[in-house]
C-alpha cells in the first residue's frame, strides 16, 4: 500500500504519527513523508539543520521518500491556487491509498492545512490525533 504522511513542518510527522510510519514501513508499505514548509518560523534550529534532521529521521523510520514542498511557513492557505496545485501534483505523483495528516482540531496546526490537502474524495484520510491522543477517520 502507498501511504503519505503530511506535516506542516519538518518533525511534525515524527511527533504526530512517527510510530505509525515506522510500523507501516516495517510491514513493507511504501511510505512517503511530505513536509509542506521548511519551518523557517521555528525557533529550533535553522532550516538547513531541520532539513538534515528530517533526512536522518526518514532513514531511521524506513521512509522511502521525503519531500518538502517549500510552502510559506505560517501562510499555508487553501485559497492559494499555487499551494493547492503543489499538493495536488504531489498526490497525483504518489497516488496514495492512505493519507495521514494532523488532527483538524489540533490547536498547534494551521487550520487551513486540511483545506489545502482535502482535494480527492477517493483517498482514505486519517487524522492523526494531537498530543492528547485523539484520532479519527474522516
Amino acid at each position: 500500500m502507498r501511504i503519505v504522511a503530511f506535516g506542516i513542518h519538518p518533525d511534525d510527522v515524527e511527533l504526530g504519527c512517527g510510530g505509525t510510519v515506522v510500523l507501516a514501513a516495517g510491514q513493507g508499505h511504501q511510505v512517503t513523508v511530505v513536509d509542506l514548509s521548511e519551518g523557517r518560523a521555528s525557533s529550533n534550529g535553522t532550516p538547513e539543520e531541520r532539513a538534515a534532521e528530517a533526512r536522518a529521521a526518514a532513514v531511521v523510520m524506513g521512509v522511502g521518500e521525503r519531500i518538502n514542498l517549500g510552502l510559506p511557513d505560517t501562510r499555508i492557505a487553501s485559497e492559494d491556487a499555487g499551494q493547492t496545485a503543489a499538493v495536488v501534483a504531489c498526490l497525483r505523483g504518489i497516488r496514495p491509498h492512505l493519507v495521514l495528516t494532523s488532527s483538524s482540531d489540533d490547536p498547534l496546526a494551521e487550520a487551513r492545512f486540511r483545506g489545502v490537502l482535502e482535494v480527492d474524495g477517493n483517498i482514505d484520510w486519517y487524522s492523526v490525533g494531537s498530543v492528547s491522543g485523539t484520532a479519527g477517520k474522516k
